[in-house]
């Protein structure tokens, strides 16, 4: 979990090397806000990533380009439908907060257990979906 690293911070971090390594979650940087996620975060080549936007807030679409881009993805979960790039929203299944609803704090729950099975949840409508750890193969 990078928080809110800037394209600066985040360029110190990845170029010209990965000084964190691979990540099996990427919590995308800055709610998805053009100023963060910027395209080295590629290095850490996620399986999953979750974006904790705002309907309004973050879900830009460089980002969402960015971060479907990244080779390996397995799964991009998301806090809200983005309303500024609808066509950009991906599987309604895993999103928390749809466009339209009422915004009731639904959220994105991660489980790891300690054999490397990584479950994501969208508590709206329960869908999960379980990854595996890379280290746990």
């Amino acid at each position: 979990n990078l928080g809110d690293l800037t394209w600066e911070k985040e360029i110190a971090l990845f170029c010209p090397t990965n000084k964190l390594g691979r990540a099996d979650v990427y919590f995308v940087t800055g709610h998805g806000m053009d100023l963060s996620s910027s395209p080295p975060t590629a290095a850490l080549e996620p399986q999953v990533a979750i974006m904790q936007n705002g309907p309004t807030k973050g879900g830009d679409a460089d980002v969402i380009h960015t971060v479907t881009a990244y080779p390996g993805l397995q799964g991009f979960w998301r806090s809200h439908d983005t309303t500024r790039y609808p066509e950009l929203n991906g599987d309604p299944d895993t999103i928390a907060n749809r466009d339209g609803e009422p915004d009731q704090g639904h959220g994105i729950a991660i489980d790891v257990s300690p054999e490397g099975q990584i479950t994501v949840t969208n508590t709206r409508n329960g869908f999960s979906r379980t990854y595996r750890a890379r280290e746990a193969r």
